[in-house]
């Protein structure tokens, strides 16, 4: 099975009897019911994925689990006694080949000239200082990823340092880590994993370097204490309920290169009180903002073709939605719901009879052309409170001129501004 495989669907090798070994690369999270039964001549199930897949209580025969050894990484074995599933195998190894370190408190995995930090058996605590690079045996690597599970529950962890030789933070790392209120995502890092950091709900601040251009599926799901968080312009794609449940995130920007919302993204953050989508979102997915209760502003830029079912429904504060697109966009029903009965709908002068007479956009309160001072927004600028404004004129998004802005999204110049 190759590297990348997700899940083994039910039933995949049932009555394969001739199968005397399987590998199951460390991408795998799900397998099926049934999906290796009847397999009885399995003798080696070597598994790869550092936190072990979901796997159903059928999915192997009893007489497999009794006579095949289960091996999986050795740092992880652990893990895998203490699931109800894989625990059932009376025998569970190493992995021949695998080498585990643990230099000064943190353990490695090393694979040519490069080191992945993982778990280890004792639970990483306190504050820790991953380094660039670590020696073994006279021989330096370069610690370029945060493998899966590696802080797995370690909800001791207060802090932790990232050097900028990492490049992929791996799935499930930081899963767990209650006790963990910040962190920083150096530049170096392309890639932010899988529920990376799941239950995080001490988490108040995340800053992502300008490198990130993926954030996987729950990354952050439940930071419930998580307050702001500022999407670079290398990002392309916001995974799956990424940040829902972070019930304390009150401002989002997205930024220019994101071209994907994805489903549930920021359901349920219920303190959201703004969100501005940058100018290369095609499409807003299915309850991307769902159920978020305090949001009173959106900005819809021209760019999006579609928005999702559900995308905006139980936005029951909102009261401007700014809607860029000449075209319209697909939209139903339920992507707003009776989130429009108290707002209303800001759209190109040029487009106003057309959203007047489509539905479901004609279910706002009321639907008004954009001001000259909004059609000029392009791109979004970040600047810090005191700075670059000081000595220009400033409106907020109604158009109103403000003499002392604080925190928020203005109109500067023409230019979309975020103070923060």
């Amino acid at each position: 099975m190759h590297e990348g495989l997700t899940s083994i669907e039910p039933y995949a090798f049932d009555y394969c009897t001739g199968l005397t070994s399987i590998t199951i690369p460390s991408s795998v999270k799900k397998i099926g019911q049934y999906a290796f039964q009847n397999s009885s001549g399995l003798t080696d199930v070597i598994c790869y994925a550092t936190l072990p897949p979901s796997c159903s209580s059928n999915a192997f025969d009893a007489s497999v689990m009794e006579n095949a050894t289960l091996h999986v990484p050795e740092a992880y074995i652990k893990l895998y006694k203490e699931n109800s599933s894989w625990s059932k195998f009376n025998s569970i190894k190493p992995i021949d080949g695998l080498e585990f370190v643990n230099i000064n408190g943190i353990c490695y995995i090393f694979s040519g000239n490069n080191a992945e930090v993982s778990y280890a058996d004792e639970a990483y605590s306190g504050d820790v200082v991953i380094p660039a690079s670590v020696t073994h045996n006279s021989k330096t690597y370069n610690v370029t990823s945060i493998g899966s599970a590696a802080f797995y529950n370690c909800s001791g962890l207060i802090s932790v340092t990232i050097p900028n030789s990492v490049t992929i933070i791996g799935n499930n790392a930081f899963y767990g880590c209650r006790g963990l209120t910040s962190v920083t995502i150096p530049n170096s890092v392309t890639i932010i994993g899988y529920q990376a950091f799941y239950g995080c709900s001490g988490l108040t601040s995340v800053t992502i370097g300008n490198s990130v251009t993926s954030i996987g599926n729950y990354a952050f799901y439940g930071c419930s204490s998580l307050t702001s968080v500022t999407i670079g312009n290398s990002v392309t794609s916001i995974g799956f309920n990424a940040f829902s449940c972070c019930f304390s995130l009150t401002e989002v920007t997205i930024g220019n290169s994101v071209t994907s919302i994805g489903y549930s993204a920021f359901s349920y953050c219920s303190g959201l009180t703004s969100v501005t989508i940058g100018n290369s979102v095609i499409s807003i997915g299915e309850a991307a903002f769902y159920g978020c209760s305090g949001l009173t502003s959106v900005t819809i830029p021209n760019s999006v073709t579609s928005i999702g079912n559900y995308a905006f429904y139980g936005c029951s504060s909102l009261t401007d939605v700014y809607c860029f697109p000449e075209n319209i966009p697909s939209a139903s029903l339920s992507s707003f719901g009776n989130s429009t009965a108290n707002a209303t709908l800001h759209v190109p002068a040029a487009s106003l009879e057309m959203y007047k007479e489509t539905y479901p956009w004609n279910t706002f309160k009321e639907i008004v052309a954009l001001t000259d001072e909004e059609t000029a927004i392009t791109d979004i600028e970040i600047v810090q409170s005191g700075k670059s404004h000081e000595t220009n004129v400033v409106y907020d998004l109604q158009g109103r001129r403000i003499a002392k802005p604080t925190k928020g999204i203005y109109v500067i110049n023409g230019k979309k501004v975020l103070i923060k």
